[in-house]
């Protein structure tokens, strides 16, 4: 008790009248927050629920109880030695609610994770880790080594996630019916060196899945359904070119528009302002499927644009994806330096759109995806969400190595001799007698 009365470092504030606090220890210590409980210290005035966090420290929260307030990080932790915000108990997550703002935010804080946490129905951002803006130089953002994993965060006004800083990483997070308009999103992460993996992102009321500025990212084995607008959009208004994404193994579905998006909505897509740039962006293995024609808006799979200026995205490479889209199966403004599209299987689709206008399957194929398809791909249940490949699936061995081991449900690649088209491999069965020694093993 000696460092809070001390008030050494304000490392936690959560700013609530009536919470009570267990297990406080020292220095590099585990603590608890329980909302009751006969062995809790009750803290009644408006700001004495003050724990001193220092670099290393866990605080923990109650599972299964509700606690209708912000959390605030005003401490970094070091390169091991991360201050974690979790949860101990059993039963369902711990709620953390703020109707009149953001759940949990901190400020040009480092070496932070926030797991095993249900942040809900909160008044601005769910979680917000953010670098005090504005920045001059992208090398400027000061938050960086943020971790959100195995959280669940729903109904936000806000974004349901936002990180602007370096080394942010996202992973096993289920985002839902996060953003109230179109500058707020289920993820919205601004820095580079980011990754994003093994997440659902979906229903965005007005917003993208999960949209992203910078470079050097990887986005993997994430489930995006469903999002007002784009499933996922790398958007550049920095004055940087950002290089080096990539974006693979992801299924992205969109069948119900909440309602009519303003703009054209896409499946992945890649807006270059003129003041910046994306450039190398690689783009394999997905699958986006239905994205319904149902408003007067021009509907693609993939879309690289640009909005002043600059060019769409130079150096684009797009390979082994499924993509079933009513409009544009892949749109492209411009004529951009190393664009390169092959190996993919296409279904559903109007035409593609290259440089000013819109072309055929059969122009398109005669300069790019060569040793692509159009065709139905074959799923096993698309009405009940199962895009795996029936046995007889064109797409099967029909991709090319592009140095992927491990597909959306982590299956070794190649199942057969070749890599398949997709974000699924298909698993073939075989027969026990096939590998049979003679020897009875």
């Amino acid at each position: 008790m000696k460092r809070f009365w001390k008030g050494v470092i304000i490392g936690l504030i959560i700013v609530s009248p009536f919470w009570f606090w267990g297990c406080l220890k020292a220095f590099g210590a585990t603590y608890h927050i329980a909302a009751s409980g006969a062995d809790a210290t009750t803290y009644t005035n408006l700001i004495t629920a003050i724990n001193h966090l220092v670099p290393g420290d866990n605080v923990y929260f109650n599972r299964g109880e509700t606690f209708s307030e912000q959390v605030v990080i005003a401490t970094s932790g070091t390169s091991g030695n991360v201050i974690t915000l979790g949860a101990y108990g059993s039963g369902a997550l711990p709620i953390i609610t703020n109707g009149a703002g953001t759940g949990i935010l901190s400020t040009d804080k480092e070496y932070l994770t926030i797991e095993n946490l249900h942040i809900k129905d909160c008044g601005g951002d769910g979680i917000d880790l953010m670098t005090t803006a504005p920045v001059a130089a992208w090398g400027d953002l000061l938050a960086h080594h943020m971790t959100v994993d195995s959280c669940t965060v729903t109904g936000s006004v806000g974004n349901g996630v936002f990180i602007s800083g370096h080394y942010a990483t996202i992973k096993n997070c289920t985002l839902t019916d996060n953003g109230d308009n179109s500058s707020h999103h289920n993820i919205y992460l601004k820095g580079s060196n980011a990754l994003v993996e093994d997440n659902i992102c979906s229903d965005s009321a007005q917003g993208i899945g999960l949209k992203y500025m910078g470079a050097d990212s990887t986005f993997q084995r994430n489930w995006i359904e469903n999002n007002h607008f784009h499933g996922i959009s790398y958007s550049n208004d920095h004055v940087d070119t950002f290089s080096g994404n990539i974006c693979r193994y992801n299924v992205i579905i969109c069948t119900d528009f909440n309602d009519t998006p303003v703009g054209d909505p896409a499946g992945i897509n890649i807006y270059s302002s003129a003041a910046g740039n994306f450039t190398g962006i690689n783009i394999y293995n997905n699958t986006i499927y239905g994205y319904d024609d149902e408003t007067a808006n021009q509907i693609s799979g993939i879309l690289s644009w640009e909005g002043g200026a600059a060019t769409s995205c130079t150096n684009l490479v797009i390979k082994n994806n499924i993509i079933w889209a009513s409009d544009y199966a892949i749109g492209i403004v411009g004529t951009p330096a190393g664009f390169a599209s092959d190996y993919n299987q296409f279904y559903d689709f109007t035409s593609f759109y290259y440089d000013a206008g819109a072309v055929n399957w059969a122009t398109w194929s005669g300069t790019y995806d060569t040793n692509g398809a159009s065709g139905d791909p074959l799923f096993t249940d698309v009405a009940s969400g199962d895009f795996t490949l029936r046995s007889d699936s064109p797409c099967i061995e029909k991709g090319t190595n592009v140095g992927i081991k491990q597909d959306f449900y982590g299956t070794h690649i190649p199942q057969g001799l070749e890599p398949d088209i997709g974000a699924i491999e298909y698993i073939v069965k075989q027969d026990p007698t096939e590998y049979s020694s003679g020897f009875g093993f």
